[in-house]
């Protein structure tokens, strides 16, 4: 299993990469709103977000899931704030309990939204 998410976050990075490298072939320069990986991924704000992500979720579907660990995490510069994709671990959900949550933090408002959150399947 575990080689298998190592497997899933290679072949995500490699199609980030390939798709920046087209736009910026493009373009002729960088892209403005690229994906940046996320270095520490337990940065007590990461935490927090992929906590929220994790609460949020429960809240809507009467799920029962906890945060185990942060597997992977990238963030996106977009129009009034900041998009954080997030590769998580959990407990007490599907047998795998792996999923991607996707978070947008709004920091002129001090808000944060969940746009999705979905299991990751093999």
């Amino acid at each position: 299993m575990r080689r298998e998410c190592y497997v899933f976050c290679i072949l995500f990075a490699l199609c980030i990469t390939a798709t920046m490298a087209s736009h910026k072939e493009a373009s002729g320069g960088l892209i403005a709103n690229g994906l940046n990986p996320i270095k520490n991924l337990n940065d007590p704000h990461v935490v927090d977000i992929a906590q929220f992500a994790v609460t949020d979720y429960n809240k809507q579907s009467a799920a029962h899931l906890k945060l185990v660990k942060i597997n992977n995490g990238y963030t996106q510069v977009v129009s009034g704030g900041v998009n954080y994709n997030l590769l998580l671990l959990t407990f007490g959900g599907l047998p795998d309990n792996r999923y991607e949550a996707i978070v947008f933090e709004n920091n002129s408002q001090n808000s944060r939204k969940l746009i999705s959150f979905h299991p990751l399947h093999d």
